[in-house]
This record gives C-alpha cells, sequence and structure tokens, in this order.
C-alpha cells in the first residue's frame, strides 16, 4: 500500500511540474499575442476591450 501511495505521489509530482511548465509557456504566447494586438490596434482599440 506505502509503495502505491508513493509512487502515486511520484506521477502526480511529475504532473504538476509538467502543468506549471506549461502554463509559464502559455503565459509568454499570451502576453506575446497580446502585446501584438496592442501594437496594430494602438492604444485606444485597447482600452475599449476594458470599458464595460
Amino acid at each position: 500500500m506505502l509503495r502505491t501511495l508513493t509512487t502515486t505521489l511520484r506521477l502526480l509530482t511529475k504532473r504538476w511540474l509538467t502543468l506549471a511548465e506549461e502554463q509559464k509557456a502559455l503565459d509568454i504566447m499570451l502576453d506575446s499575442l497580446t502585446n501584438q494586438h496592442a501594437a496594430v490596434q494602438g492604444p485606444d482599440s485597447l482600452q475599449a476591450l476594458f470599458r464595460w
């Protein structure tokens, strides 16, 4: 039983770390796309996005 729990925790830890790296990569891509859109549209278009 202890061996099974240990193995499960190791696998979950590896998956958690993988997901954290994927999230970092996605955050970088999102920042890049946001900056590209802001550069093309200009600051007025970006402000319009945040008006409710």
